[in-house]
């Protein structure tokens, strides 16, 4: 298991990403669908699917909102992203558990959102401290 920087775009719960085909990260998703992201206090675990390349043209919805929310990053990856022959492929990952922490201890609290349950939990501080298992 490793972590690398991601850039992600979001649309509701789904979260979109794109890599190269060439890359360990590809690889390790191909054969294991379940990542997890973290991202400042939020962790995110999911199921991951390859939506094939990033020029494909059921995949134009994350290149307009790729290029409208991080048009920088867009200008440096468009032509990858556009070229057919290029190893750019599309990650769909839908989120299977949320957790957002708040506060510093002992008013720390975790919020746990679990999609496939539809549940949402508040832990507190003192839970922490309880070793509780947070769905």
């Amino acid at each position: 298991m490793t972590a690398r920087h991601m850039m992600l775009i979001s649309d509701g719960l789904k979260i979109s990403c794109f890599t190269f085909t060439t890359t360990r990260k590809f690889k390790q998703i191909s054969a294991n669908k379940n990542v997890a992201l973290a991202i400042n206090n939020i962790q995110i675990e999911g199921m991951a699917t390859l939506k094939g390349h990033t020029s494909d043209p059921k995949n134009v919805s994350f290149l307009k909102a790729f290029e409208k929310l991080q048009p920088e990053i867009y200008k440096m990856y468009c032509d990858v992203c556009l070229d057919p022959e290029s190893p750019a492929e599309l990650i769909e990952i839908y989120p299977k558990r949320i957790a957002i922490y708040t506060g510093g201890y002992p008013d720390s609290k975790m919020d746990v959102l679990n999609t496939d349950k539809k549940t949402a939990i508040r832990y507190s501080g003192s839970d922490f401290l309880k070793g509780e298992n947070y769905e």
